[in-house]
């Protein structure tokens, strides 16, 4: 009858000095390649999102006066909806 090797001895645990200072996140890396994913004949194809700069704040009256660039959007329960008027 065969046995089994026996197992390593576990390792001691280490303790680590605390820091003041939190890690640093990692740098930003390059985009993952799209990904596609076949399921019988159809094929889904997802693509990360593309890194945009943030777009610069306006003032919160041009928002509610009707004149900002995002005047014309729809919420999403609007959209489902069938309502046409922009908020």
């Amino acid at each position: 009858m065969a046995r089994p090797a026996p197992l390593p001895a576990p390792l001691p645990a280490t303790v680590r000095p605390r820091t003041a200072a939190a890690p640093t996140p990692p740098a930003p890396a390059e985009p993952d390649p799209a990904v596609t994913i076949t399921i019988g004949r159809v094929e889904i194809r997802a693509v990360p999102p593309a890194v945009r700069a943030p777009a610069p704040s306006e003032p919160d009256g041009a928002l509610r006066s009707g004149t900002a660039a995002g005047a014309g959007t729809l919420s999403l329960g609007d959209f489902l909806r069938g309502t046409r008027d922009p908020r």
